[in-house]
């Protein structure tokens, strides 16, 4: 199956690939739709999100659930920053990297497109969680700034 280029070219058929990894089992996509920028919290790059919202049939019935699509630029501010220039964490993905992360730390990724041009990450929702740290409002300016300096630090050594 060829990976859509654009959002508008995603399918059921794609998107029944990567609802099996979210829901653990086999899943045909009966329908969704393309939800732009729902959401705001503190955004470090030129990113943008989507939720996507879907029906779904599988062994155990239907029902519906969502996942989160995160595009990122070819090259942003930050990662000139952190000296990130390739999308690491993408290429850490494919790589099955993440696989050997132990089961103390979760990994929301469930799907990658890594191809010059294209960086998009399939990711489970976890704005509830973000929500308990306090990660879904707008930071303060001084605090984005922190944080970055931080990154940027972690990344020189």
């Amino acid at each position: 199956m060829a990976e859509p280029r654009t959002v508008e070219e995603i399918t059921n058929e794609h998107l029944s690939g990567i609802a099996a990894k979210l829901l653990g089992g086999p899943v045909e996509v009966t329908s969704f739709e393309l939800v732009h920028d729902p959401f705001e919290f503190p955004r470090f790059g030129a990113k943008e999100f989507y939720d996507i919202p879907f029906t779904y049939e599988g062994e155990s019935g239907r029902g519906k659930s969502h996942i989160i699509l995160r595009v990122m630029p070819e090259m942003d501010a930050v990662m000139m920053l952190t000296g990130d220039t390739e999308h690491r964490e993408l290429k850490a993905f494919k790589a099955g990297l993440f696989d050997q992360v132990p089961n103390t730390f979760h990994v929301p990724y469930l799907h990658v497109i890594d191809e010059p041009g294209q960086y998009w990450a399939f990711l489970e929702d976890v704005r509830p969680q973000m929500e308990k740290l306090g990660m879904h409002t707008r930071a303060p300016d001084a605090v984005v700034r922190g944080i970055l300096a931080h990154l940027a630090a972690f990344h020189a050594k």
